[in-house]
């Protein structure tokens, strides 16, 4: 399987898509009125969550996770382009991108953002 660079930009173009369309749904979800979301507040408040998830539980755990996922992006997409560091790279972005948005829906920060907003 020969890793192209369409491939690595289809993989950083997903996550953060994926991402935000699940925070999307579970918002539309759990709002009195989903037609008065619109993609503008949608965005500030999944800034805010993701924000909040990672302010509230244990930051400096989640600052060292994402300097390994940095390494580990750099390392697939500049270093070493083979299918371990393609599945490497994919890792990384699914744990940049959608465990704290999986954490914040699942309930692990909804206390620690009640203070905060």
């Amino acid at each position: 399987m020969k890793i192209t660079k369409s491939k690595i930009a289809l993989s950083f173009l997903t996550f953060p898509i994926v991402s935000f369309l699940l925070f999307s749904t579970w918002a539309h979800s759990i709002a009195n009125d989903p037609s008065s979301i619109n993609v503008g507040t949608l965005a500030l408040q999944y800034a805010v969550v993701f924000a909040t998830t990672v302010a509230c539980n244990t930051p400096i755990f989640w600052v060292l996770g994402l300097v390994v996922a940095i390494g580990i992006v750099i390392y697939a997409t500049i270093i070493r382009r083979n299918v371990n560091s393609y599945i490497l790279l994919n890792s990384a972005l699914f744990a940049i991108f959608l465990i704290p948005i999986i954490l914040a829906i699942t309930g692990n920060s909804r206390f620690c953002m009640s203070f905060i907003l």
